[in-house]
């Protein structure tokens, strides 16, 4: 059966999808692209995040739609907040808030270093925005700079559930998540990575506990706690290394923060 035009130029957009018009990219990534767009029935504006039709995982389709479906049940502030999904020639696009500001990535190489205060800010409303994700049976599974962004204001936006996945209050049955989450198959990013995910155990909210460890170590010392030459090696550092104090690396962190 011939594809579809859609898929046989994944690079292709349209200048319309649904109700939103397209106006320019705001990021490329492995999995889809996201776009800023107008929502011309509600007169503002949107980001819209497209699924790469021409990446052929097993199971993509359904984590990609799973990422609606798990943040669109969260409303926390410090939570991206998913508005609709719309199908249009064979491509899955999900609308959501538009946010304006910085990723924590981005915003560590322009300012090198932060406050501890306003590290500590952040870091609460991180994780203010887990503990509601994981009050409604909700990881993350991909906690990294990239995936939270500082608005202007110094508000905290949790970006990408693409990997999201219900732990407790999981209604669907156990074959899709199956498909989506074989143990052997590493799902998220290596240095965001718990010891569990590494081994491809069950994960439950520590996990999540322990990417925001990792990723509060790299704000307030510029490095990761677990880096090496391969990611192979780094997998094995989070199972065995034990990180450099964070006093030590930078001593004007107060001591409770860095035990």
């Amino acid at each position: 059966m011939p594809q579809s035009k859609s898929h046989q130029d994944p690079g292709r957009r349209p200048e319309q999808v649904g109700p939103y018009r397209l106006e320019k990219p705001l990021g490329q990534g492995g999995m889809g692209s996201v776009w800023r767009a107008w929502d011309e029935r509600l007169k503002r504006q949107v980001a819209l995040k497209r699924f790469r039709p021409d990446v052929e995982i097993s199971g993509l389709r359904e984590r990609f739609l799973r990422e609606a479906r798990a943040t669109a049940a969260l409303k926390h502030p410090s939570i991206v907040h998913i508005y609709d999904i719309v199908e249009q020639d064979s491509d899955e696009w999900i609308v959501m808030e538009l946010v304006e500001g910085e990723t924590l990535e981005r915003l560590l190489r322009i300012q090198k270093t932060l406050p501890v205060s306003q590290i500590l800010d952040i870091g609460r409303q991180i994780a203010e925005g887990l503990a509601e994700a994981h009050a409604h049976g909700i990881l993350h599974r991909d906690l990294k700079l990239s995936n939270v962004m500082v608005n202007p204001a110094g508000h905290v936006k949790l970006l990408d559930f693409g990997l999201a996945k219900r732990f407790l209050l999981e209604e669907e049955s156990s074959a899709p998540d199956e498909q989506l989450s074989r143990p052997g198959m590493l799902l998220g990013t290596v240095h965001a990575m718990s010891p569990e995910q590494v081994q491809g155990h069950t994960l439950d909210a520590r996990s999540d506990l322990f990417s925001f460890g990792s990723l509060l170590y790299g704000i307030l010392t510029g490095l990761p706690p677990f880096h090496a030459t391969t990611s192979l090696a780094t997998l094995v550092q989070i199972l065995s290394h034990e990180p450099r104090p964070i006093a030590e690396v930078r001593p004007e962190v107060p001591p409770e923060l860095s035990d």
